[in-house]
């Protein structure tokens, strides 16, 4: 008998060096915890339990935002330096 509670959504299973590479761009596209949670399959609690449990998956979702971040601010000081 499984000790799991009934009606509990799957758990993540083990990623891939692949999976965290699409996670980060993902995140990077500006995708929100809860759609990266629904492409995973997963519910955002299990998405926030994971960032606290593996670092790596944590890393994966900061690294794509501070790409995109990145990106937005250098194409930000690009259009201001145009402008003069």
């Amino acid at each position: 008998m499984s000790k799991e509670k009934p009606g509990r959504k799957r758990k993540l299973a083990k990623l891939t060096e692949e999976d965290y590479n699409q996670i980060s761009a993902w995140s990077g596209d500006g995708l929100s915890e809860t759609q990266i949670a629904t492409l995973l399959g997963v519910n955002i609690s299990t998405i926030t339990r994971e960032k606290k449990r593996n670092e790596q998956f944590a890393q994966a979702i900061k690294k794509g935002r501070y790409k995109a971040v990145q990106l937005v601010a250098n194409k930000v000081f690009q259009n201001a330096m145009r402008s003069k």
